[in-house]
């Protein structure tokens, strides 16, 4: 690093979080825990958010889908914020990549925004299970 005159970058000590699972927008259940792993693409994708530091300090929160079978990133955006449109981008930009089948698995954690009605009403649309 050095020697190209690259240097790491220090974010402040606060780190945002990224998951507020203390809301009333219920959950579902774990629908990994009763069946095998997948054995093909597009059987379970498995979503989670973090966040970027940037150079002046701050920080944009990214966003990702990824096939469980071949953990290959299908989808990701980034934000200012993470609201749930975050998570509805990155979703949007995997199912424009791919031909997903009813029924695909959409896993993640009990963060807010993939308990969202307008999440909610995505994955409905397109008939894909969800497990939170």
């Amino acid at each position: 690093m050095k020697k190209q005159s690259l240097v790491a970058i220090q974010p402040k000590s606060f780190v945002p979080k990224t998951t507020n699972s203390n809301h009333n927008l219920g959950r579902s259940p774990n629908l990994l825990l009763s069946r095998p792993v997948p054995n093909q693409p597009n059987e379970v994708f498995v979503g989670d958010i973090t966040y970027i530091a940037l150079v002046d300090g701050s920080w944009l929160y990214l966003a990702i889908w990824q096939d469980m079978f071949s953990r290959k990133i299908v989808g990701w955006d980034l934000a200012e914020n993470m609201r749930s449109v975050l998570i509805i981008n990155a979703l949007n930009k995997a199912i424009a990549r791919r031909n997903l089948p009813k029924g695909l698995i959409i896993h993640s954690d009990g963060g807010g925004q993939y308990a969202s009605e307008d999440f909610r009403n995505l994955l409905k649309k397109h008939e894909f299970g969800v497990t939170l």
